[in-house]
């Protein structure tokens, strides 16, 4: 098969896409094994893979598409906190004068004590906490179903698998894996327990920071977007990298960027065309050393830590502030709108940032 004719694309045509990542979806595209590839409007270039996509294998798994930070994913937490009563300044000053506190918590027994480490920390890159609240709902009927009051705030959480990721895919053998092998094997168990791992610490996480707030958590939704999992239909394997997986049918979040809005949608309509993936967020559109150097003869530091939606942003690396700027990612409301438009997802509602905190350097 023609590699084009592998590859569909989930954009409209006045959607802008980087050149270097449709090649690097390309690539993939033509390793062998592949059946089929994704494309969503919020594909950008990866270090060796395009993020943004999902792929579609026959009898080889290829770790390197999966990246590095396995089981990252998006969390969301109904959190009781009233939205009129809430106090972002009061929280803000709590967080810089104390890094919230992991809560005791179950170890599983089967885990080898190192996955210890981390557990309970964000880490940094474009991982984030948010206090966030429904500025709309579109469909009144399902939000009803979710629990949904726009009275209440609500929590995101996104993070990943900290170093243990990077770590799993430095010790695994490069190129395309035969999964039924020993090394494929050994991969998916230990990607597997990854995947585990990485929820917990978003529950872990939404915990200690909800107690640093005043409040508790309730999961609603917990999506990954970094995996290799056995596709739904059929004997093949889906690479996701920066896609959120659909094949549940379960509401999910598409995260704007710090100053822009988030989106709680879910799946529509057959998902087999578009792998069982859909966009996770808003995707950059500069890396982040462009993203310093244009903002930072625009802006002070403390001109990004409020967003032009008055939400407040608790980060006190300042290379971290300007790297995660809103203004180094697309248009969340297109990526959001192109997916509709193809039938991918529908809109639940969408939600207004309150307060966002980013994790600061170790040792701070």
């Amino acid at each position: 098969m023609n590699t084009q004719d592998k590859i569909v694309f989930f954009h409209s045509a006045s959607t802008w896409m980087e050149g270097r990542a449709v090649e690097q979806l390309k690539r993939a595209a033509e390793l062998p094994g592949m059946i089929a590839a994704a494309g969503m409007p919020d594909l950008h270039p990866g270090l060796s893979a395009p993020v943004g996509a999902a792929l579609l294998s026959e009898g080889v798994i290829y770790p390197e598409l999966a990246g590095g930070d396995v089981g990252c994913g998006i969390a969301l937490f109904r959190t009781g906190l009233a939205a009129g009563k809430f106090k972002a300044a009061k929280l803000e000053r709590r967080l810089l004068a104390h890094l919230p506190e992991t809560p005791e918590y179950e170890f599983p027994a089967q885990w080898p004590a190192w996955l210890r480490r981390d557990l309970g920390t964000a880490g940094r890159g474009n991982h984030f906490v948010e206090l966030t609240g429904f500025e709309e709902v579109r469909d009144p009927v399902r939000a009803e179903t979710l629990g949904i009051d726009r009275r209440n705030l609500w929590l995101l959480v996104h993070s990943g698998s900290r170093g243990h990721g990077q770590a799993l895919l430095e010790r695994t053998p490069k190129g395309g894996l035969v999964p039924e092998s020993e090394p494929g094997r050994k991969y998916l168990a230990a990607h597997d327990r990854l995947l585990e791992w990485a929820k917990l610490n978003r529950r872990l996480i939404a915990a200690g920071f909800l107690a640093a707030a005043g409040g508790e958590g309730e999961l609603v939704s917990d999506n990954c977007h970094n995996s290799i999992l056995p596709a739904p239909a059929g004997s093949g394997w889906i690479h996701r990298k920066g896609t959120a997986a659909t094949a549940e049918g379960a509401p999910f979040v598409i995260a704007g960027s710090r100053g822009t809005f988030s989106y709680l949608v879910e799946p529509a309509g057959e998902q087999s065309r578009n792998l069982w993936s859909a966009a996770h967020g808003a995707g950059r559109k500069w890396n982040r050393q462009g993203t310093r150097s244009r903002l930072e003869t625009r802006f002070k530091p403390e001109n990004l830590k409020r967003t032009r939606l008055g939400s407040v942003v608790v980060c006190s690396d300042r290379q971290l502030l300007y790297e995660e700027a809103p203004e180094a990612y697309k248009n969340i409301e297109t990526v959001v709108d192109d997916l509709a438009a193809a039938g991918v997802i529908r809109v639940i509602g969408v939600l207004r940032p309150v307060l966002t905190w980013k994790s600061p350097k170790e040792g701070e």
